[in-house]
Order: structure tokens, then C-alpha cells, then sequence
């Protein structure tokens, strides 16, 4: 049987949008929860090593998905223009690899140490 539609869902391991996501965020790691994502960070800054951590979202984009940090959290006396700065290198997107059935994405929500992809497949066989 052939169905011309259907909707598709694919669950990542957290480990997996890690791996996916790692060489473009520069070394961070990253934690998923149902209230967005944290990156744990270490970058160089004027020459010296800055721990932090830059909260933010995952959202669909473009076949694949996108980090959109909102919040970085460092060290006491970081200059605030420094730190928006910083933000910014945190911005990225990623395509995903072809997922299950061709699944194409339209949402993408977070859970507890998952990342749900949520989308359109388009013609699907289905073995009667």
C-alpha cells in the first residue's frame, strides 16, 4: 500500500544532537531539557580561559535545525558588550542527515536529554 502523506517523528539522543552539533559549537557541551538547551562553554577570551554557560533554543530551519542562544551566563566582571559578542559565536546552523521515511522537518521540541523532530514524510510504503 502507498500512502501519499503522513506525519513522522524521530527522537535524538541527547548524546546524538551533541555529536551533530559539536563542530560548530566550538567545543561546548550540550544539555537538553523541556525548557530549552544549555551549552557548557570554555572560550578564550583576551587570552585567558572563561568557563560559562549559553542558554538558548533549537528550532527548525531549512532541513535542518538551528541553535539560537538567548542567555550567557560568565564570569563576574565580563564586559556586557564582550558577552553579547560571545553570544553571537553561539548562534549556528546545522542540516540533519536524511531522516526515516524522508521526513522532512517542521518542529523540533526538546525534552529531557532528547530532541524531538517532528515533520511531514512524503510517499510512504507500507507492507500489507
Amino acid at each position: 500500500m502507498t500512502i501519499g502523506r503522513a506525519d513522522g517523528q524521530v527522537t535524538l539522543t541527547e548524546a546524538e544532537v551533541d555529536r551533530l552539533l559539536a563542530s560548530r559549537l566550538r567545543g561546548a557541551t550540550i544539555e537538553l531539557s523541556s525548557e530549552g538547551v544549555r551549552l557548557r562553554v570554555t572560550a578564550d577570551v583576551l587570552g585567558q580561559q572563561v568557563d560559562g554557560t549559553v542558554d538558548g533554543t533549537l528550532e527548525a530551519r531549512s532541513a535542518g535545525i538551528a541553535f539560537v542562544p538567548s542567555r550567557i551566563s560568565a564570569p563576574a566582571g565580563l564586559d556586557p558588550s564582550v558577552q553579547r559578542e560571545l553570544l553571537s559565536l553561539f548562534a549556528v546552523q546545522v542540516p540533519l542527515p536524511p531522516l526515516p521515511a524522508g521526513v522532512q522537518v517542521e518542529r523540533v521540541v526538546t525534552e529531557p536529554h532528547a530532541l524531538v523532530v517532528s515533520g511531514r514524510a512524503g510517499t510512504v510504503q507500507v507492507a500489507t
